[in-house]
Order: C-alpha cells, then structure tokens, then sequence
C-alpha cells in the first residue's frame, strides 16, 4: 500500500467517524429532552401529591371535628349512636 492510499482511507475512516459523532450527538440530544419532559411531569405529579396530602390532612381534622360535635349533640339530645 502507497502512502497515498493510506491517506484516502484515514479521510473516510475520519468522515465515517465524524457522521457517527453527529449521530450520536443527536441522540444525546434527543435524549435529554426526554429527561428533561419527564421530570417536569414527575415534578408536576409531585406538586399534585403534595396538594393532595394537604387536603386529606385537612379532611381528617374536619372530619374529627364533625365527629366531636355529632358526640357532644347526641349527648346533649340522649341520642345513643350506633357503632361506625
């Protein structure tokens, strides 16, 4: 092999490699645009959780409360209540 040929090849062995780059670039890319959508969906979800969790806590001290005043007006009436 002549110099010459050795030359040409390291030019497509280099472009080959370059187009590989640039597909591999490209996938990175795309991948973290991927990551990037599916952390603003797990943080909106996450919001979501923390509302809910708030509700609920605010739904177990009404509900306790509701209950402590069904308590004292069946007292107050003679009211026996049945067993839950």
């Amino acid at each position: 092999m002549s110099m010459e040929t050795d030359v040409t090849e390291l030019k497509v062995d280099s472009k080959i490699l370059q187009e590989n780059l640039m597909r591999l670039e490209q996938k990175v890319d795309h991948s973290l645009e991927l990551s990037q959508k599916t952390l603003a969906i797990v943080e909106g979800l996450a919001g979501k959780m923390a509302d809910l969790d708030q509700e609920n806590k605010m739904g177990a001290t009404t509900l306790h409360r509701h209950d402590g005043h069904i308590q004292e007006l069946a007292r107050a009436t003679g009211t026996t209540l049945s067993p839950a």
